[in-house]
């Protein structure tokens, strides 16, 4: 039987920090991308639909975390 610890509650965290960072590192590059490609060549590709559906699942996922802590 395992018994929470201390410890684990702080990798947890700072494993859910990291994450956090590393989407908005993720979502600011793609959107200067994005944003670049657009203005050169005028119209979205590739880079904004993952941005869009990165953006989408990691905020879904951020939800039911929030959900299940809640309970």
């Amino acid at each position: 039987m395992l018994v929470p610890t201390k410890e684990s509650g702080e990798e947890e965290k700072g494993s859910s920090v990291a994450a956090r960072y590393g989407f908005i590192v993720y979502m600011v590059c793609l959107l200067i991308w994005g944003i670049y490609s657009f203005s050169v060549k005028g119209h979205s590709e590739t880079q904004m639909y993952i941005l869009l559906i990165g953006s989408s699942i990691y905020f879904w996922f951020t939800a039911v975390e929030k959900r299940k802590r809640t309970k």
